[in-house]
C-alpha cells in the first residue's frame, strides 16, 4: 500500500485499522500497536470466550474495502494467537510464540488464524538450525527429487543439502 498509494495514506489506514480493532475489542482486550502494521490485543483470561467473537469480527472487517479520504483499497490480516500461561507466563516467550503463530498464519495465505502449537516452535528450531547450516558450509550441494503421480502431477518433493568436506546431511520434505 505505501508503495502505491503512499505513506500518508499508509499511515492514516494504520489509524483507521487501530480505531477498528479498538471498537471490535471494547472492553474485552486492549489494543496495542507494535510498529509497522502489526498489532497485538491482549485478552483478560476472563475474556478469553469472547475470543472466537474477536477473531471473527477481525476476518470480517478486512474482508470489506478500507476507505482513506475518497480512496479505497483491501487489506489483509493475519492473526498468530497463544495462550498464557498454557504457552509461556513471560511476556517475551508469548509474544515469540505468538510470532510464530502468525508466521503460520501468514504461510497459509491472507486472512489465516493460527494458534500457536509445539510443533510451530520445532519448526522454528529447525529453520534456525538449517540456516546455519546453510552458512557454515563452504560447498553446497543440492540433490532434488520429485515424485510425480500416474498423471503427471507432482504429489511430493524432497531436498537434501549437505557440506561436501565432513558430509552434513539435511533432508527436507515439502508437499
Amino acid at each position: 500500500i505505501n508503495d502505491s498509494l503512499g505513506h500518508a495514506f499508509g499511515d492514516e489506514l494504520l489509524k483507521i485499522v487501530a480505531e477498528r480493532l479498538e471498537k471490535i475489542a471494547g472492553n474485552a482486550a486492549k489494543v496495542y500497536r507494535l510498529g509497522g502494521d502489526e498489532f497485538v490485543l491482549l485478552l483478560s483470561s476472563s475474556a478469553g470466550r469472547e475470543m472466537d467473537v474477536i477473531l471473527h469480527k477481525i476476518k470480517e472487517a478486512f474482508s470489506s474495502r478500507w476507505a482513506v479520504d475518497k480512496t479505497e483499497c483491501y487489506c489483509s490480516a493475519s492473526v498468530g494467537v497463544t495462550y498464557y500461561p498454557v504457552e509461556g507466563d513471560e511476556g517475551m516467550a508469548l509474544f515469540a510464540r505468538a510470532d510464530m503463530a502468525l508466521r503460520e498464519a501468514k504461510r497459509q495465505g491472507k486472512n489465516q488464524v493460527s494458534y500457536f502449537n509445539a510443533a510451530q516452535k520445532e519448526q522454528s528450531k529447525e529453520r534456525l538450525e538449517m540456516e546455519m547450516a546453510l552458512r557454515e558450509c563452504g560447498v553446497l550441494r543440492i540433490l532434488f527429487a520429485a515424485a510425480i503421480s500416474a498423471v503427471g502431477k507432482l504429489f511430493r518433493k524432497r531436498g537434501w543439502f549437505y557440506k561436501v568436506a565432513g558430509y552434513k546431511a539435511r533432508s527436507i520434505d515439502g508437499p
